[in-house]
């Protein structure tokens, strides 16, 4: 099992692993396996849990209570998956909580970063920006709503290099260099 602690009180993901830098783009066969290789990933990854029996340490996949998968499926930046999994880590059922899951091809699919805690939930409209940004817009309480009806939506942005993920700044995600058009990213599973 790996356990990693996620680093409270800021919005830092752990890196967990390195790619390959191979740049060919992943087959359609290929495309499927992400969602295998963060499957076993789910599986094996534990992180701090709440239960009856007080702290432990649990797998991703015995707390996930739902996922999402998007691909990149243009020529800006292929074979890069995002992954977000609703999970709730205590028993109260006080609160869910989302993860983001950063995966890229190189010779095969590999994990390479994770945001424990990203704001704005049932995530929608994940778009790849090039420099190393994807953002998505997400559900959030806003006026006049509850955390049982929330009535607002907002963008939000995280940052990714080869072998890092961080939920940033929404301002350092607008740029785009050289020109180049920001590319949707399209859910599958």
């Amino acid at each position: 099992m790996t356990r990693i602690a996620p680093i409270l009180g800021t919005a830092l993901a752990t890196v967990l692993f390195a790619t390959s830098t191979a740049s060919a783009a992943p087959s359609s066969r290929d495309s499927l396996l992400a969602g295998s290789t963060l499957d076993a990933y789910m599986r094996e990854t534990e992180v701090p849990c709440q239960t009856s029996a007080g702290e432990r340490w649990c797998t991703i996949a015995s707390l996930s209570k739902g996922l999402r998968i998007f691909y990149d499926t243009h020529a800006l930046m292929p074979g890069v998956a995002l992954a977000f999994v609703d999970y709730q880590s205590d028993q109260t059922g006080n609160a869910m909580d989302q993860m983001a899951i950063l995966l890229r091809f190189g010779d095969r699919w590999t994990v390479v970063g994770r945001v424990d805690n990203t704001i704005g939930s049932n995530p929608r409209e994940v778009v790849l920006v090039p420099g190393g940004a994807i953002t998505y817009e997400g559900t959030i309480v806003g006026p006049g709503g509850s955390r049982v009806d929330p009535l607002g939506k907002a963008r939000f942005c995280l940052r990714y290099s080869n072998d890092s993920l961080i939920f940033a700044n929404r301002a350092k995600c607008d740029s785009t260099p050289g020109g180049r058009a920001p590319v949707p990213m399209i859910e599958m599973r």
